[in-house]
């Protein structure tokens, strides 16, 4: 309960800095796409959910993390050994972004309800009316792109990471990395690794994607098991970048279509990796397209010619392994959405 509420508050925290920052969704595409200066171009636009619920993500969870991560910082230095430094420093930063979030909800609220009254409408009328607003033309392409990115990018974390009968388990092509990734977890949410150093690799500093797992391990402390933390916290970066990448694409192609597989570029090798194995499997198997099926179906190893492939350094299993990228990935082109109609 506790890490859904700091989920929450995160997300619509940043939700206000984004109103602060882009209070007109439309204007900042138009910009973008160059229809500002031609407003008879017809072209197709994307809906506006498909830059503003990344953006609030992004926005609140950044600024919300570094704030917990530096007051539980200084209360480690005065609390005894007794009390965890993660709980009053939870506790200080939801209570502020409570107080910057809650007084604008209530004056949202008592403004839509004057405004029921003065139409006379009741309210479930008015929800349904917004979302009628709210959809687009064509939300078909969209919200499928969405359920598609959420599914596979859950899929691509939780198939590596997951506990069963009490076991935590770690896939064969990411266990190298998760065994420094989940020690650093646990300094944090059963510990006080504060000032914050590896578990596994002590007097060696921390590496720049230490507070991804400082979030992972403050979620753990709040309440969520560390597997579906860390998934979810995976899954999410994942679907904010696809989102604010397929955005981007439609601002510049001007067609719906790359909304969804500008993103699916992402997990496709730009390499002939795949048409190589083909040839082989077709050779192996003296040209029987049944043999390669089935040995497509039974391969356990990274496919492709060139060097390292045995570490599946260019496949999709960096972004299930590193899961901070994304999130890094999906920073940056936020500060392209605000650059670009500069």
């Amino acid at each position: 309960m506790a890490a859904a509420l700091f989920l929450l508050l995160a997300f619509l925290f940043g939700d206000r800095l984004r109103r602060l920052f882009v209070p007109d969704t439309r204007r900042l595409f138009a910009g973008i796409a160059g229809t500002a200066d031609n407003p008879d171009d017809v072209r197709p636009l994307p809906p506006a959910w498909t830059f503003e619920l990344p953006a609030a993500l992004l926005l609140g969870i950044l600024p919300l993390t570094w704030a917990v991560y530096l007051a539980a910082c200084a209360f480690d230095a005065v609390l005894p050994l007794t009390i965890a430094p993660l709980l009053p420093a939870n506790v200080l930063v939801l209570a502020l972004a409570a107080l910057c979030v809650v007084p604008s909800l209530v004056s949202q609220f008592r403004a839509h309800r004057s405004a029921t009254l003065r139409r006379r409408l009741p309210v479930p009328r008015v929800f349904l009316a917004r979302l009628r607003a709210f959809r687009p033309a064509r939300p078909s392409l969209y919200l499928f792109s969405l359920l598609a990115f959420a599914a596979l990018a859950w899929y691509l974390m939780a198939s590596v990471f997951y506990v069963k009968d009490g076991a935590l388990y770690a896939g064969a092509t990411v266990f190298s990395d998760f065994a420094p990734h989940t020690a650093l977890i646990r300094s944090f949410s059963h510990g006080r690794n504060f000032p914050t150093e590896y578990p596994m690799f002590s007097g060696d500093g921390i590496r720049y994607h230490f507070l991804f797992l400082f979030l992972t391990g403050n979620l753990e402390f709040l309440g969520l098991r560390i597997d579906v933390a860390f998934n979810l916290l995976g899954a999410l970066g994942l679907v904010a970048f696809c989102l604010l990448l397929g955005s981007l694409a439609v601002l510049l192609v001007r067609r719906r279509s790359v909304f969804l597989v500008a993103p699916m570029l992402l997990f496709l090798r730009s390499s002939l990796a795949f048409l190589t194995t083909m040839a082989r499997m077709l050779r192996e198997s003296d040209g029987d397209p049944l043999g390669v099926l089935v040995g497509l179906l039974v391969n356990r190893r990274f496919i492709g010619d060139t060097p390292y492939e045995n570490w599946g350094l260019w496949a999709v299993n960096v972004y299930g392994n590193q899961r901070h990228l994304l999130w890094g990935f999906a920073v940056l082109l936020l500060a392209l959405f605000f650059l670009l109609p500069l």
